[in-house]
């Protein structure tokens, strides 16, 4: 476990202190050959054997200090960058419905299984999680029920019970492991026993119901105590988590992220100061938010953040301290908005404008035919006709000459007579506009909703 922690051989000794005599174990990683090092060192060694990966041996307790200089220079000499990278080994890629008893019980037949005859290794790609528990004695052990393609898997992850925190119902992962055949009160089935998993795509961990505690993100520190961060959406909340926080520990609020984007682009190095922003956050792995964004500029800067994340795997959502019943949310969203934002409180109480709202200003463009290229002017009449506010007009204008309705020409624009069938989706303005108008809702969207914004968020730059 020290080798595979710290990507490095380890040595571990017991000492007998009637005998002064020192025995235990040694791992290496990567292609550091641990007995080749041992060799090298064997006049200090009462007794060793074993391979290149792993060894036994038995020193006296006086000779420890010159071992461990000896094997550190070696180390050094022989160790490569390559070695520390930490790599697994797998034998083929399978699906769930592939992982059968028979299956299992065949491979049971090439054992047994050892340094020269590898288990036999699988990799199960974005395999959604049904069920996750711990067990064991303390939770020690991580227990999931997996689903792919309509063929469920039973998984156990020994000495895993820690990540029990970054997984739910829902999460897509991919897993490394072995098919072994378990058996529970009589009868016998097949379990994929786990030796590594990651997620399969940034996930997006819907926690709304849950407030987050102390003992919530000391749960989510202990399985990643150096990949996490945390915006929260007061100022004075994030003041709070920062004094309880590991010190270095990226904490922000969304307003102040917000200030400092603007204040970024304001700068006369401009991208600099933008990467500046995001450096704290860059190769942050995972990412707690308490609470969501109030408005465009903020879910801008939101977005803006997650675009810059290098290595981002997931997003918690947890409950924020701001109060859901704030009468002016949905006014201070639409004064926020951006590039042409969505209306706060909506007369008509719409959400956001799909195809049959865009076919009712189509019509009435249409038997306008053609207007002067103003502002407001003709726009202005159809948003009072069609119930949405000017901005939102003007991205449909905008829309229907991306996508050749209209023409814009010597100040006037008029409409195309026989233009070609094309669907909305096909326009970038619209796309980018419906996902600036959902980022102004944020708190109210359903999981997937929220899940699909943060992940196009993730593509924007």
């Amino acid at each position: 476990k020290i080798a595979e922690r710290h990507i490095r051989p380890a040595l571990v000794l017991a000492e007998d202190p009637e005998t002064g005599l020192c025995r235990g174990s040694a791992r290496s990683v990567g292609e550091f050959d641990l007995h080749a090092a041992l060799t090298a060192c064997a006049d200090l060694l009462e007794h060793f054997g074993g391979h290149r990966a792993a060894a036994g041996l038995t020193v006296r307790r006086d000779r420890l200090g010159e071992l461990a200089a000896r094997l550190e220079a070696l180390a050094k000499e022989r160790l490569t960058p390559d070695d520390r990278i930490p790599r697994k080994k797998a034998d083929v890629l399978c699906t769930a419905d592939e992982l059968t008893l028979e299956a299992a019980e065949h491979l049971a037949k090439l054992e047994p299984f050892g340094q020269d005859n590898p288990t036999p290794a699988f990799v199960l790609r974005n395999a959604a999680v049904r069920s996750a528990r711990a067990v064991g004695a303390d939770g020690k052990h991580l227990k999931l029920t997996l689903e792919q393609n309509g063929h469920t898997l039973e998984a156990i992850g020994f000495d895993m019970g820690g990540l029990l925190p970054w997984l739910m119902p829902g999460v897509s992962v991919d897993l490394l492991g072995t098919a072994a055949v378990g058996e529970w009160q009589g009868a016998r089935q097949v379990q994929f026993q786990i030796r590594d998993i990651r997620y399969a795509g940034l996930q997006v961990l819907d926690r709304r119901r849950e407030r987050l505690t102390e003992a919530r993100m000391a749960e989510l520190l202990a399985a990643a105590p150096d990949g996490c961060a945390l915006v929260c959406d007061s100022a004075l909340e994030a003041e709070a988590w920062r004094r309880r926080l590991p010190e270095g520990m990226p904490v922000a609020s969304y307003a102040g992220l917000a200030a400092a984007f603007a204040a970024a682009e304001a700068g006369w190095s401009g991208a600099d100061e933008i990467a500046a922003v995001r450096a704290p956050f860059r190769k942050v792995r995972h990412l707690v938010l308490c609470g969501l964004p109030e408005g465009g500029t903020e879910a801008d800067a939101v977005a803006r953040l997650l675009a810059g994340m290098d290595c981002l795997a997931s997003v918690h959502v947890h409950v924020g301290t701001r109060p859901s019943g704030d009468a002016d949310r949905t006014d201070r969203a639409g004064r926020n908005g951006i590039g042409g934002g969505m209306p706060g409180g909506n007369a008509a109480g719409r959400d956001i404008p799909d195809r049959t709202h865009f076919a009712e200003a189509y019509a009435l463009f249409r038997a306008k035919g053609a207007w002067p290229d103003e502002p407001d002017g003709f726009l202005r009449e159809v948003s009072a006709r069609i119930g949405w506010p000017l901005p939102v007009v003007r991205v449909m204008r905008d829309v229907f000459e991306e996508l050749g309705f209209l023409r814009v020409e010597n100040g006037w624009v008029t409409m195309e007579p026989s233009p070609a069938k094309r669907e909305l989706a096909e326009s970038a303005r619209y796309r980018e506009a419906r996902w600036r108008w959902t980022g102004e809702r944020l708190a109210g969207l359903p999981a997937e909703a929220l899940a699909e914004w943060m992940r196009q968020a993730r593509r924007m730059e």
